[in-house]
């Protein structure tokens, strides 16, 4: 049985993804915006500027 202690993961991330492209190999990543946000400073404030 699930704990109701813990928030459902896929609530929490919500339904926003994003896709941030990395390096010279141009490698795509696709990413909750949410965890990004959290996770990462430069990506919280860019997102917030409007």
């Amino acid at each position: 049985m699930a704990s109701s202690k813990f928030p459902n993961l896929g609530i929490a991330l919500g339904n926003e993804v994003v896709a941030i492209v990395v390096g010279k190999e141009k490698r795509k990543f696709v990413l909750h915006k949410q965890l990004l946000c959290y996770s990462v400073p430069y990506f919280r404030r860019t997102f917030s500027a409007g």
